[in-house]
């Protein structure tokens, strides 16, 4: 939040078309019984929106507040240990898997430091997922 020349609050908008009270609404929406994972991806995510905002404003040309967060919210959670599959985050943001993975594709580009390598846990399933197909 800023305040204005009279005084007044007024909500910071990043990228000029999503505010950080929409980015913490959504990440409260997604992670309901974790408030504090919630509170630390939205966090994360403004000022990750923010930086890419400064180094290529036409990042964000044409692109949705669902396809923003999306990709970013599957990237985050999975640092932040508190992973969603794409289809949990397309269900919660009204939208589907191909944009969530299109969106995480763009942002590791800009950021590639946001990959994380899958845990033991999750390599061993997925082996175990790949023998059986």
């Amino acid at each position: 939040m800023t305040k204005s020349t009279s005084g007044h609050s007024t909500e910071q908008y990043i990228s000029r078309r999503l505010s950080h009270t929409e980015v913490l609404f959504w990440a409260n929406t997604m992670w309901e019984d974790q408030k504090q994972a919630a509170e630390s991806i939205a966090s994360r995510a403004t000022r990750l929106i923010c930086k890419a905002y400064e180094r290529n404003p036409a990042f964000f040309e044409s692109k949705s507040k669902k396809w923003i967060l999306g990709g970013l919210f599957y990237l985050l959670a999975r640092g932040h240990g508190q992973p969603k599959t794409q289809k949990q985050i397309a269900k919660t943001l009204d939208t589907n898997e191909m944009t969530i993975r299109a969106s995480y594709r763009e942002w590791l580009r800009i950021f590639p430091e946001l990959y994380t390598k899958p845990t033991k846990t999750q390599s061993t399933t997925l082996q175990r997922i790949n023998k059986l197909t």
